[in-house]
This record gives structure tokens, sequence and C-alpha cells, in this order.
């Protein structure tokens, strides 16, 4: 009536997702099961095979194993499937260099061309532009910060730069005409 007992588990298991669907996961290797009556036990069960897919975020994946006379122990541990990885970022803007236009720069409308892709979430990613299109941008260079963001709040950042430049000489307005005066004589 003694069941038999474990002597090597696995411990919990964490694996970073291939896809969407989730990783494929191996774990049978380390599970042995002993009985005082028939030793080493052969009649182990799982919950979920070694090798399947296991789908984002926790299973339990459950253990029995059974000697010859009926008796049996269960033991559980847990596969975790996450994703920390961020998406692929790419086709940001160009860099940008413009004349200043108003005082202290200029308002620029820049395109937003960046794409991003990532494994579990594909094209379906968040991308934020700092500042955004239409922002005025002062005189010098100054940061756009082009970040994108998966549903797990993995995110990447790249940058481009727009500088402001004032090259443009200044000129007068409202100036007098032209005066032409007669010389006085002393």
């Amino acid at each position: 009536k003694t069941p038999p007992n474990f002597t090597s588990f696995p411990g919990d298991i964490t694996v970073e997702a291939a896809d969407s669907t989730g990783a494929f996961v191996n774990f049978h290797p380390s599970i042995v099961a002993k009985d005082l009556v028939d030793r080493d036990i052969s009649n182990i069960e799982y919950s979920h095979n070694s090798g399947d897919k296991f789908s984002l975020g926790d299973t339990i994946v459950t253990v029995k194993a059974i000697d010859k006379a009926g008796n049996s122990v269960s033991q559980s541990f847990k596969v975790r499937i996450e994703d920390t990885t961020a998406p692929e970022l790419s086709n940001i803007p160009n860099n940008v260099i413009l004349e200043a236009n108003e005082i202290g720069g200029r308002i620029v409308h820049y395109n937003k061309t960046a794409k991003a892709e990532d494994l579990v979430d594909g094209s379906n990613v968040t991308i934020n532009y700092d500042p955004e299109p239409g922002t005025k941008f002062k005189l010098g260079e100054n940061t756009v910060k082009v970040t994108a963001t998966d549903s797990n709040n993995n995110s990447v950042t790249k940058n481009f730069t727009v500088t402001i430049k004032d090259e443009t000489p200044p000129k007068f307005r409202n100036m007098p005409d032209n005066i032409t005066l007669e010389a006085n004589k002393i």
C-alpha cells in the first residue's frame, strides 16, 4: 500500500515564446520514480507530454507514477511560456535638416514611416513618435524617439534627428528711400 515516490522531478520551467501560439517544451529526462517493492517505476503518466507545444501563459503539468500494485503518487510543475522579446523596429525616418522659418525654430511635418514586427504580435504593434509631426522644433539638433511596444509591454526605441538651422541672413525692413541732398555752401 505504499505509493512510489519521485526521486528526481523538474522544477517550474520558463520558456520564451517562439511565436503567437507559444513554444515546444521538453521535460521528461529528469523525472524518475522509485518504489520500495518495484524499484524503478516505468508506468508514469503525464497530463501534458514532453515535446508538446504550450500556449502563452502558465500550464500546470501533472505527473502520476503508478506501481504494479496500483499505488500512485502525483506531483505537478508549472510550464510558463512568456514573451519578453521586444519587437523589431525598422524603416525609421531619415534625419531631417531644415532652415528656420520663424522665431526660434520651425514646425516640422515628417512622415511616420516606421514599421514593427513582433514574434508574438506580428505587425500588431503600437508605434509612438516623440515629439509628433507638426511640433515646433527649436534651433539646433532635436532628437525624435520612435518606440514600438508589443502587447506584453516589450519595447524598443530608435531615434532620428531634426536639425533646424538659421543660415538665412537678416533682411532690412522699412528702409528709407534714397535721399539726395544738395550740399550746403559755407
